[in-house]
């Protein structure tokens, strides 16, 4: 067999391209997103779209989503549908996937992000209760006001000092185009500089771009406008989520923390 120039190393991205990466997000002097185009090929990004557009059947593949409780190792997937026809669908890794093409890729981009961030490339993949996990979330937004109000994740300004993590990223992987399938203000980021953006106009997004940003600046959706014809605001998100105790391992705590309380009680009695 003929010898391949193939190694462990040749996975990951070039040490230079992170370093450019890394000052882009990071940098005062960036912008505090990179811009990968056509990070999936257009057959790709087309298949993904048509799946959670058209085709997949929320009632057979997913269950309704309730509570962020129910984020929890062994669970199903979930969905959940607004009244004007919003839905988003939750698709743990440790599921059987819905669709594997977006399996794939998701898996993809979280370990892009992972070394990106200086973490292991399986960090944040498998669950561990009271950790977080990456759930990837595909989002199709309809015509709405203050969809999402501006905010910032993991920045100093979080109430709990245990949130505040200044690497974290967040990956919007779009799936749809900007004055063809949705209109309004899309997505609006601060930049590093406090430059406030509509990222779609201003960088020419397409379907299989990927923009990694930095979750500690500013972003919101005022608005999005979509006729009877249009898709929507199609993406897919990977929000590191809290992850709950599983039911067993839930009674299983309860019980140990009654144990102990007995335990505790009935030695101060033997005193």
């Amino acid at each position: 067999m003929k010898e391949t120039q193939f190694s462990l190393e040749s996975t990951y991205l070039d040490e230079d391209l992170i370093h450019r990466v890394r000052k882009e997000l990071y940098h005062s002097s960036g912008p505090g997103y990179v811009v990968f185009k056509q990070f999936i090929s257009s057959e790709y990004s087309r298949h993904i779209f048509d799946y959670w557009t058209k085709y997949v059947v929320p009632e057979k593949s997913h269950q309704q989503f309730i509570s962020r409780e129910l984020l929890r190792p062994g669970n199903p997937n979930f969905y959940n549908q607004s009244p004007n026809g919003s839905r988003s669908f939750y698709n743990p890794f440790w599921n059987s996937p819905p669709d594997e093409v977006t399996h794939e890729v998701c898996l993809k981009i979280t370990q892009l992000r992972n070394q990106i961030e200086s973490r292991p490339s399986f960090s944040e993949i498998f669950p561990v209760p009271g950790g977080r996990c990456v759930i990837p979330r595909i989002v199709i937004t309809k015509t709405g006001e203050n969809v999402l109000v501006p905010h910032s994740d993991y920045g100093l300004d979080e109430p709990n000092p245990e949130n505040i993590d200044l690497r974290r990223t967040q990956v919007t992987l779009f799936l749809s185009k900007y004055g063809k399938d949705y209109s309004g203000s899309g997505f609006i980021f601060h930049t590093n500089q406090g430059e406030k953006i509509q990222l779609e106009k201003e960088l020419d997004l397409d379907p299989g771009d990927l923009v990694i940003w930095k979750y500690s600046n500013v972003h919101a959706i005022d608005s999005i406008d979509v006729e009877d014809d249009q898709a929507g605001f199609v993406r897919i998100l990977f929000p590191p989520e809290k992850i709950s105790p599983s039911r067993k391992q839930f009674f299983g705590m309860k019980t140990r923390r009654l144990l102990s309380r007995v335990f505790n009680k009935l030695r101060r009695f033997a005193k």
